[in-house]
């Protein structure tokens, strides 16, 4: 039965991220590889990369952390941040900070404890990233910037968006040494295309880019969770009756009357709350979920309440 488990809780994955590349206009344009079939060598989350795979080398994963608090997004990028260290030996995390250097303390600290054997972890500053990203911008002539973004001239306020992306992407100091991999998602689409340019005027080679799904909001599998949107998403240091409150009215992908849900199951690929479970619990456990709710042998409530306080209990650290 196991098997069985594993083989729903991957054909999931493989339903959503054709989903997101068909979501994605610009990723064909862009020079995206669509990845369809998840692979052992890749966490399952990630469904198009872009540029080489590394050749040789220790391997180094690059991650990028935003905001002054951590919450669901970021448990989903430590657990695949894991899952590819543990996949080869030697592995170096390369955290690029956010302005706000405690996220990446918590990040950090996440990562060790998701990890059954830490990762080599070294921090760049934004500072840095976005100083070593300045020098490379400079290699760009700005009508290239206005025709790859669509800007205007009173948008060159941004350049420094630009230069954090390209510092992410092309810093090696700090340990660092090689392009490694790099989980971005598909807002970093259009930074590829300078990526691409800078390649080409200098000697220096991108990462191999890992694009992952993001995670969905809590009121509906169409948006993404923000950090910006109330309720879209549970932050990490919440309390935990705010968490049982967001899970319980969360969106899910049942059908409109527990009847109809007995009768015809629901919709897994469609429900934010499944995929809060699937991050935080195992492949077996996930898959069983996933397979008792097509077959409409649960209810939407019943299912939040079986699996709503693990939920919790691993996202506050409490596993």
């Amino acid at each position: 039965m196991s098997c069985e488990y594993s083989a729903a809780v991957l054909d999931w994955h493989r339903a959503l991220n054709v989903r997101t590349w068909d979501d994605t206009a610009s990723a064909t344009r862009f020079g995206l590889t669509e990845r369809t079939e998840p692979a052992v060598e890749l966490p399952e989350t990630v469904w198009a990369t872009q540029f080489a795979a590394p050749r040789i080398g220790p391997p180094v994963i690059r991650v990028g952390i935003a905001g002054h608090r951590l919450h669901v997004g970021h448990f989903g990028l430590a657990r695949d941040v894991v899952t590819l260290a543990a996949r080869a030996q030697g592995t170096t995390v390369a955290l690029f900070e956010g302005a706000d250097a405690r996220a990446s303390d918590l990040f950090e600290s996440l990562l060790r404890r998701m990890a059954s054997t830490p990762p080599n972890i070294v921090r760049v500053d934004q500072a840095t990233t976005v100083a070593h990203g300045r020098r490379l911008l400079e290699e760009i002539r700005f009508r290239e910037i206005e025709r790859i973004y669509g800007w205007a001239q009173e948008r060159i306020a941004r350049l420094d968006e630009v230069s954090l992306m390209l510092g992410f992407m092309f810093h090696s100091g700090s340990g660092i040494g090689q392009p490694g991999a790099a989980f971005v998602d598909a807002n970093q689409v259009t930074h590829s295309a300078v990526a691409k340019l800078i390649a080409r005027r200098t000697a220096l080679e991108p990462p191999w880019l890992l694009y992952r799904r993001l995670m969905p909001s809590m009121r509906g599998s169409a948006r993404r969770a923000s950090a910006k949107s109330v309720g879209s998403t549970a932050f990490l240091d919440e309390d935990q009756a705010v968490m049982e409150t967001l899970l319980r009215r969360a969106t899910t992908g049942g059908k409109s009357s527990a009847s109809q849900q007995r009768e015809c199951g629901g919709s897994p690929t469609d429900c934010p709350f499944f995929s809060l479970l699937e991050r935080t619990h195992s492949r077996s456990a996930a898959g069983e979920a996933l397979l008792n709710c097509e077959a409409g042998s649960v209810t939407c409530a019943e299912c939040k309440a079986a699996h709503a306080p693990d939920i919790i209990r691993v996202l506050r650290g409490r596993s």
